[in-house]
């Protein structure tokens, strides 16, 4: 094939100097000028809307007739040229039936035609007699150049020319980098074409609030996630300062499986944790090569809540001495160290200690210190911070998280004026 081709189309705007796809070939548009659009053994004669068949029945109205001939004695087919018009490169082909032309094809719309050519069969159609080429022009020809630089092994060696390239993950000539990546074919006129990486890209997960017990299924949908989810691992959490997973502040999501062949679905099992705001992230692995996507800010735990506490009155506060409260909710997690708990009133007062008993069942222990500590007030509990979990959630004060005092016993005391053998006699009875 020629490195150059010229392609009838029926409009140019936009195209000049843009690159277009044919098939698989990448084409750059040049130039236009006028070309053939096609050839017929008929032409249509007597109105704009007359039209023809192969054979020249003429259609279209009564005005309309149809002039040429397909020839005769025709007993093989061929390739037809132009012959003058002042332009180049016209060709076509043409297919015998019966002994008569029955298609001709334009293979090349050929280029800067003022008028059109004469054409004339060139090769082939032994036997063929009679038989006449009409032309339709279009000012719609555009020369294109194909984007490889060429066809054939040699043609290629012997024009392409490159000192050296580094990969895109190399900073040092001697050194290769971690990561190698295809990229197209030299091209002439389209230049280079950017390097194509293999990337991972997250769009969505769901669910993304996720219970403090974990346990939950989240599905990820992404690209890149591969055929399988071997060398992949999905953390809940976030990235160090240098980029790489902070594994201080994450937690991994278990039972990772691939839900597709495309690698456009993951599945995993959350862990069980407490905290507002975290990043999901995917991080691949294979040898050398490291490759990290991330959600930011995708997934939260459910705000802890009380639901009772037992008992929720006690007897007035004796300094030093302990009294422990069954705090009963959900969200609670399963680790006390991400958890703080205090009773917020006149006087505060922490849980010390805090105990996890399930995710949702603690024990706090508060202990008075001074006669001024009072156990009235909101049992709090709080669920991460931000060094680790991204944002704490608290629990709301509310009817359910109130402690208070026993109501006291109440001495009363009277005093009678009376005389005491009168008030313990037997009254006379009145006659």
């Amino acid at each position: 094939m020629k490195d150059i081709s010229i392609l009838a189309v029926l409009s140019t705007d936009q195209l000049i100097g843009k690159y277009i796809r044919l098939g698989d070939e990448l084409m750059f548009v040049k130039a236009k000028s006028r070309g053939v659009l096609a050839v017929n053994t008929f032409k249509a004669f007597g109105d704009s809307a007359c039209t023809f068949t192969i054979t020249g029945v003429a259609s279209g109205g009564p005005k309309c007739i149809c002039l040429g001939s397909q020839g005769s004695s025709c007993s093989a087919g061929g390739t037809i040229h132009g012959i003058g018009g002042g332009g180049q490169e016209f060709a076509g082909t043409f297919t015998v039936a019966s002994g008569k032309v029955t298609s001709v094809t334009v293979t090349s719309p050929g280029f800067q035609y003022m008028s059109a050519p004469d054409v004339k069969i060139y090769t082939g159609g032994t036997g063929c007699s009679g038989v006449e080429f009409h032309v339709t022009l279009t000012d719609n020809a555009v020369r294109v150049v194909r984007a490889q630089l060429g066809s054939t092994v040699q043609e290629h060696a012997a024009n392409a020319i490159v000192n050296s390239v580094l990969w895109p993950s190399q900073d040092d000539p001697k050194r290769p980098g971690r990561r190698y990546n295809f990229r197209m074919a030299a091209y002439n006129n389209a230049g280079f074409s950017d390097f194509a990486y293999f990337d991972i890209k997250l769009y969505s997960v769901n669910p993304k609030v996720l219970p403090a017990a974990g346990g939950a299924m989240i599905e990820i949908l992404l690209i890149g996630g591969g055929v399988t989810a071997e060398g992949y691992t999905v953390w809940i959490g976030r990235l160090a300062n240098d980029g790489s997973v902070d594994k201080e502040k994450s937690k991994v999501c278990s039972s990772l499986t691939s839900l597709d062949l495309a690698g456009t679905r993951m599945k995993c099992k959350s862990p069980p944790w407490v905290g507002g705001q975290f990043d999901l992230i995917v991080h691949y692995k294979s040898g050398v090569y490291e490759q990290i996507a991330v959600g930011s800010s995708w997934i939260k735990y459910q705000r802890p809540e009380i639901t009772s506490l037992t008992p929720a009155t006690l007897y007035p506060a004796i300094p030093k001495v302990p009294v422990t409260i069954v705090v009963a909710g959900k969200n609670f997690g399963l680790d006390a160290r991400d958890l703080v708990g205090e009773m917020v009133g006149a006087t505060s007062i922490p849980c010390r200690p805090l105990v996890v008993v399930t995710d949702s069942s603690l024990m706090c222990t508060l202990t008075p210190h001074t006669p001024e500590d009072k156990l009235v007030g909101d049992i709090v509990i709080t669920a991460g911070n931000a060094t680790f979990h991204g944002k704490p959630q608290l629990t709301e004060p509310d009817d359910k998280s109130k402690i208070g005092e026993k109501p006291q016993n109440v001495s009363v005391t009277a005093k009678i004026d009376a005389d005491h053998a009168e008030v313990t006699s037997t009254p006379a009875k009145e006659a």
